[in-house]
């Protein structure tokens, strides 16, 4: 019996980066090690290795992956579901069972795990949902599909005799450390691998309003072992032989158990590597800070959200705002880079609490943070936001938290037909989502992507409007119409600054882009300015 596992397939290009998903490679080793013929298909390999032809349309690229698969003749084809990647997995999943009927269909991971019956009774191409962890559920999900009697297999919603039916949870994995070591030789791009993603827990004890992770893990937070850890990490470098390698922790949120962290940096110190990980910021203070730094952390993953109080209480993250700038200041003393996340367009967010955010964006910019990135409010379904505004959900058609990869019509009538199990790609009326549409790429790309080349550009201009991110934003895409078209097309920042020209040593630019013709404009006299200031550095970044 072939089974084949599909990676995520959220936005594939011939430019993407592989990306490991630890939870499939995880049932993969639990298949292969009980004997089963099981291979993980990375598109994202197959387009950029030209094993397979590669196709910009996204309808078309979906039918070649189709081929694909089924020209490998697998007995089932397996999909882990994020929100990002979902529309796209059905997609997909369709396409295979119009070709062979036969081929079993099952989801499995987050977004699948919210409203299996629903998504049963409305996709009939789907054969079966795993709903919560797979580990110890899988190998007898498999062998029920082989027997054709899945009335033993625990944790799984599937359809018979036109009834769909919901089989009992067998629980969590107690014993992480009890889980198969990883396989890496399922992963087709493994030589390739320069960041390696370690799953060193799972869970996390708060409740956020927008994030899904409290229902998948119930609330439930396990680590391994500091020596599994280890081990992983050390079978991974004697694997790879590679001097350069990077390892990124999963987990949501590591610092969960204070002790267990300080004593796993105690021992990451003794290996010698360079690594990341995700964390809350109260849950850091100098000596933490210090201890991450001497074993190799150049990297932490902090999600900010807001920095307004009052949004901090309605989305449950109840950060102390007043601790920012200390824990900030020592990562940036022990030598980490920051990733700060910002999230706008909650419900009844006022203009102020979004003034605060973007305040707190730009001033964590300028002390040097290594990027700031500005996301609308995604709307998950199960989540308490969800609860709060499912009645204000609307679909978009232009840029919002439409994913490019939505984009065309097949996906686009898809989402718009099932706004339960796609609440993630709509926008909250009424929001500031929703009256700001180009906030997102405005902040992340423009903002952010600008600064680190021209910080004093950025000073000057955010200094002729008062230090008020918000009130430049507003003049910005009020000037012009042509900087609207940009955002909405899904291009990033790399595509604003190939457009800026280098000619007689002078750099001519931005006129086009504030659509404005007078060489008098404010805006366009200030950069330009400011540009022909810093063309030297900018030459000697970017002209070899």
């Amino acid at each position: 019996m072939k089974i084949l596992f599909v990676e995520n397939i959220q936005h594939i290009s011939v430019n993407s980066r592989h990306i490991i998903s630890t939870g499939l490679l995880s049932l993969a080793t639990v298949l292969k090690q009980k004997g089963y013929d099981i291979e993980i298909l990375s598109f994202t390999h197959l387009f950029t290795q030209k094993i397979i032809d590669y196709s910009p349309d996204q309808m078309k690229k979906l039918e070649i992956m189709c081929d694909f698969i089924i020209n490998k003749k697998p007995a089932i084809v397996g999909f882990t579901t994020m929100c990002n990647s979902f529309h796209n997995s059905l997609l997909l999943a369709r396409l295979i069972k119009e070709r062979d009927e036969k081929i079993k269909i099952i989801l499995g991971g987050p977004q699948a795990s919210v409203f299996p019956e629903r998504i049963l009774k409305e996709f009939a191409f789907i054969d079966l949902i795993c709903y919560g962890e797979g580990e110890n559920k899988i190998e007898a999900i498999i062998k029920g599909i082989e027997n054709n009697d899945l009335t033993s297999a625990p944790g799984i919603v599937y359809r018979e005799n036109n009834l769909i039916i919901r089989n009992e949870d067998n629980g969590m994995v107690r014993n992480l450390d009890e889980l198969p070591e990883l396989d890496y030789d399922l992963i087709p791009y493994c030589s390739e691998l320069i960041k390696i993603s370690i799953h060193t827990g799972r869970g996390c004890p708060y409740k956020c309003v927008f994030c899904s992770t409290s229902n998948f893990w119930q609330r439930k937070y396990r680590s391994k072992s500091i020596e599994g850890i280890c081990k992983e990490i050390e079978t991974v470098k004697e694997k790879l032989k590679k001097d350069d390698l990077f390892f990124e922790f999963t987990n949501d949120n590591i610092c969960v158990d204070y002790n267990f962290f300080t004593g796993l940096c105690r021992a990451l110190k003794e290996i010698n590597i360079a690594w990341m990980c995700y964390v809350r910021l109260d849950s850091l203070d100098e000596e933490l800070i210090k201890h991450m730094s001497d074993s190799g952390c150049k990297i932490v993953f902090i999600g900010m959200e807001t920095g307004s109080p009052a949004m901090q209480k309605y989305t449950g993250k109840n950060l102390n705002l007043e601790r920012v700038d200390y824990v900030i200041d020592n990562l940036l003393k022990y030598k980490i880079r920051p990733i700060i996340s910002f999230i706008s367009g909650f419900p009844d967010e006022t203009e102020e609490d979004l003034a605060l955010t973007l305040n707190m964006f730009y001033k964590l910019l300028k002390k040097g943070v290594y990027r700031c990135d500005l996301h609308s409010a995604c709307v998950l379904s199960g989540t308490k936001l969800y609860d709060d505004c499912k009645e204000r959900l609307v679909l978009k058609d232009i840029y919002s938290n439409i994913s490019d990869s939505v984009n065309f019509p097949v996906a686009h009538s898809f989402v718009k037909e099932n706004k339960d199990l796609f609440s993630h790609l709509y926008t909250i009326e009424g929001s500031l989502t929703d009256k700001y549409p180009f906030l997102e790429k405005f902040c992340s790309f423009l903002i952010c992507g600008l600064y680190r080349l021209f910080p004093d550009t950025i000073d000057l201009l955010l200094k002729a409007f008062n230090n008020d991110m918000l009130l430049f934003y507003k003049d910005f895409i009020a000037s012009s119409n042509r900087f609207a078209a940009f955002f909405s097309s899904g291009e990033h920042m790399k595509d604003f600054v190939e457009e800026i020209h280098i000619h007689n040593n002078t750099i001519m630019c931005l006129g086009e882009y504030t659509g404005k013709k007078r060489r008098d404009d404010f805006i366009f006299d200030i950069v330009y300015r400011t540009f022909l200031q810093e063309r030297k550095a900018f030459v000697g970044r970017f002209i070899k």
